[in-house]
């Protein structure tokens, strides 16, 4: 199986904060995450969906509504892809995963200016202006889209590179049986004249000593 490093530079936003996850949190393989983050879309794309609904019902949208409808809008698009992505990562499959891992990145592009539109409407609608709160809030809010857009691009590139082993199994598998050549390599026997190849310990190489 081919463990080629990826490409680093399928896309620059991902990519310039260094290469592909080789799993993620330490604890989770690709496949894992990717399935998590997934549902986690499928999840909130469903309850998006239900919200828009309602606030569709209303004969008068106040700029609060526009802003959160969009936001909305955005969660519900991403149930669909998710349920593609999950397809492709069960399938092992790059080219079912590829628009996933796009669309990941398309809205983790219009969320980091959304999210701030949103506080500004919220502020100048409902008078809610913290500005340290929203700091931090806007900033834990766009590692953690950064964190899932990232980790879905990395199966995506993997995949194309054909590091299998890496997204299903994680680096200690692919580690593993890197290390299982060396620890199982054949060790020479030098023979001297005379000796039968029976007399040589088996699974190992003759080596005639000149």
């Amino acid at each position: 199986m081919d463990l080629r490093p990826s490409s680093e530079n399928e896309h620059f936003l991902l990519s310039c904060f260094g290469g592909p996850y080789k799993g993620a949190l330490y604890c989770l393989t690709l496949k894992a995450a990717v399935i998590i983050i997934a549902v986690i879309d499928i999840v909130l794309g469903a309850l998006c969906f239900l919200e828009l609904a309602f606030i569709l019902l209303k004969q008068y949208y106040s700029e609060v509504d526009i802003v959160i409808g969009l936001h909305d809008l955005l969660d519900i698009v991403a149930l669909f892809f998710a349920l593609k992505g999950i397809s492709g990562i069960t399938k092992v499959d790059s080219l079912l995963l590829h628009p996933y891992s796009q669309y990941k990145t398309v809205e983790l592009c219009f969320l980091i200016p959304l999210r701030l539109v949103k506080h500004i409407v919220f502020c100048e609608e409902l008078g809610i202006c913290g500005w340290g709160y929203f700091v931090f809030g806007i900033m834990i809010a766009n590692l953690v889209s950064f964190f899932f857009a990232k980790t879905v691009w990395s199966a995506y590139i993997r995949l194309s590179n054909n590091e299998t082993l890496m997204v299903m199994h994680g680096k200690e598998v692919v580690e593993m049986m890197q290390q299982q050549p060396r620890v199982l390599g054949i060790q020479p026997v030098y023979a001297v004249p005379g000796q039968t190849i029976i007399q040589t310990p088996v699974g190992q190489a003759v080596r005639p000593v000149v």
